[in-house]
């Protein structure tokens, strides 16, 4: 079988040509700040954004419709002009608010009051759409977020799940209203979800430091306990995929989706498209150099409920920055095996 054909990045295509030419330079994607190049060079190269997202998301790089058209070679701060206007096109086509009910079970792709981009115009072809029902997927969630947006004190919320998860089945009521409270509070932004299958060893075996192993493993860059911040608190949340809002059109049909550029309101460090046509995305391993591709995808938010609290823990490892760019370079590597893609990201990641 021949390696599958290499579509043109999206994205490039419909951006200005300014922004293109400092997108591929010394301040874009060639950048020494590798935190900040990495994201460029993700938006540079993605090919799982369809065409239509990308001419609207090159609209929003066009300026910020109030002061006229952005000139980019004159930016003083060009990079931080981007990151807005990113921000600006996530929060309006992407970010949308929860109806007064809370969460809903099923999720229309023609309401664009109500679904995200990410989820609209799917083709029919999307691989996990019809993912098996019982198919179980590992959310991670941080403890003192999920606390506040409940409107509860974080204390309380960690007392009432380390009570459940050691069998005390008095706290399930007061567990099960915090996390209500959190679903009639939260918005309707697309989750990254992991696949348990693909963790499960992490969880299998006496380990004192599995949270750090697991946010290594899923690129979760942002639980990076810098100073002044000690450690994260997180609950680990695993569910089956039939929780998963699903389409009107049946009620087997679960939007999952291998994640875009576009569906971060910031560009994560850790994160690396895959190539045109892949079942999923696969995260970054923070913490190797050689990893086992980790399978991500997104899909609407589900309503938690105590019986799915798996895990309460700690991040107190600090994110090893210094060896990020080797983990990407091995992660390309590997995803450029294994899907028959050498020439994926070479224009940007050679």
């Amino acid at each position: 079988m021949s390696p599958a054909p290499c579509p043109s990045a999206p994205i490039p295509l419909h951006a200005p040509g300014d922004w293109t030419t400092w997108a591929s330079g010394s301040a874009g994607a060639k950048s020494p700040n590798r935190e900040h190049a990495f994201g460029v060079r993700n938006l540079l190269v993605d090919e799982s954004v369809p065409d239509w997202r990308a001419v609207k998301y090159g609209k929003y790089l066009l300026g910020n419709g109030t002061s006229g058209a952005v000139d980019w070679p004159s930016l003083p701060d060009a990079a931080q002009t981007w990151r807005l206007l990113h921000g600006k096109y996530f929060e309006e086509r992407v970010v949308r608010t929860a109806p007064a009910g809370g969460l809903p079970g099923k999720i229309d792709p023609a309401d664009d009051i109500l679904c995200p981009e990410t989820f609209q115009l799917l083709p029919d072809s999307s691989p996990f759409l019809s993912a098996s029902l019982s198919l179980e997927l590992i959310r991670v969630e941080d403890l003192t977020t999920l606390a506040t947006r409940a409107t509860e004190e974080p204390s309380l919320l960690r007392d009432l799940a380390d009570r459940f998860l050691k069998g005390d089945l008095s706290a399930e009521t007061d567990l099960g209203s915090i996390l209500d409270s959190f679903s009639m509070h939260r918005d309707l932004r697309p989750s990254f979800a992991g696949f348990y299958l693909d963790l499960e060893g992490i969880f299998s075996s006496p380990n004192p430091g599995w949270a750090d192993d697991l946010r290594d493993a899923l690129g979760l860059y942002h639980f990076n306990p810098l100073p002044p911040i000690r450690e994260f608190g997180v609950l680990v949340f695993k569910y089956p995929v039939k929780i998963v809002p699903h389409f009107p059109s049946g009620t087997k049909v679960r939007p999952l989706v291998p994640p875009t550029v576009l569906d971060s309101r910031t560009a994560n460090p850790a994160f690396c498209p895959v190539p045109a046509g892949s079942l999923t995305g696969h995260t970054v391993h923070l913490g190797q150099n050689v990893p086992p591709l980790m399978r991500e995808v997104l899909h609407p938010p589900v309503a938690y409920r105590p019986s799915h609290l798996f895990r309460m823990g700690v991040v107190r490892k600090l994110v090893p920055v210094d060896t990020l760019e080797q983990s990407r370079r091995w992660h390309l590597q590997v995803v450029r095996d294994q899907s028959r893609r050498p020439d994926f990201a070479q224009s940007t990641d050679a």
